[in-house]
């Protein structure tokens, strides 16, 4: 079995757009006190130097997919992959971030950078939304991930498939169809299910749409984790769901993931007939 890496997975609500909130963020990294990796390559990532040492910061941004993620290299550690994207949450944005614990950082060290990050998280909210809020009520939202032993390139061709789901969200998705105008799940109902894929940056996101003008986002993301792969979800909570039937959706969550793991350790990767 591989050996795998901590990882946390946290969000926040932001009650500002999200191409807003990804512009903001992507400016930040530009701001005094940092200076170029290579003065030569400025685009090459950014370090920042203090009497601890230097952080090096390497960005992977993608403004149509509005994701934000960080190469972050902190001295003495390993590099680190600090994952972070922004979702659409009613008018304004939910900003995901995944993180992964550096093989030579200890579990207090990375406790620290985890409360770090969230503080930082907390801040940006602050600062976006004196430009202004939203009154509607954003979704409560839940994040759940599982390590699988498998190569990142591999899970992602086998959760991006539509076909697929049924084999591992069972409580969810018993049987897919394909009549006219997209595909079908059973059993609660027959609602539309949309894959809006992209390989790159390992993205493989479920759109439900119940009826005609609802539909409903559950961001899904394959993130290499040492030889294997993190795959983290993220559930929003509809209106009109009561909080302990949100709740238990979530735990079968985590649950359907840990199927999804043990049918790629098991039976190996097949492409979905």
């Amino acid at each position: 079995m591989a050996e795998f890496l901590n990882s946390h997975t946290t969000s926040i609500f932001i009650s500002r757009p999200a191409d807003h909130v990804y512009d903001h963020m992507a400016r930040a990294r530009r701001v005094a006190h940092w200076e170029p990796a290579d003065p030569a390559r400025p685009d090459r990532g950014l370090t920042l130097r203090d009497e601890d040492g230097a952080l090096g910061v390497f960005p992977l941004f993608d403004r149509d997919w509005l994701v934000l993620d960080q190469i972050v290299a902190i001295e003495p550690y390993d590099e680190m992959l600090i994952a972070q994207r922004l979702v659409p949450n009613g008018e304004g944005a939910e900003l995901i971030v995944t993180m992964f614990q550096p093989e030579r950082m200890g579990d207090d060290a990375f406790r620290e950078l985890i409360d770090s990050m969230e503080l930082s998280m907390k801040t940006l909210k602050r600062i976006m939304e004196m430009q202004g809020r939203f009154e509607d009520r954003p979704m409560r939202a839940r994040s759940v991930s599982v390590f699988i032993d498998r190569d990142p390139a591999s899970v992602f061709e086998f959760v991006s498939q539509i076909r697929s789901l049924p084999q591992w969200a069972m409580q969810f998705i018993r049987s897919m169809s394909r009549p006219r105008g997209g595909w079908s799940a059973a059993p609660r109902g027959s609602v539309r299910v949309r894959l809006r894929n992209n390989p790159a940056a390992g993205i493989a996101d479920q759109r439900i749409i119940p009826e005609p003008g609802r539909e409903f986002l559950v961001p899904l993301r394959v993130l290499p984790n040492n030889a294997g792969a993190e795959v983290a979800v993220t559930m929003f909570q509809p209106e009109e769901m009561p909080d302990h039937v949100f709740d238990k959706m979530a735990d079968m969550l985590g649950r359907e993931l840990e199927v999804l793991r043990d049918l790629l350790k098991l039976r190996g990767f097949e492409k979905a007939a």
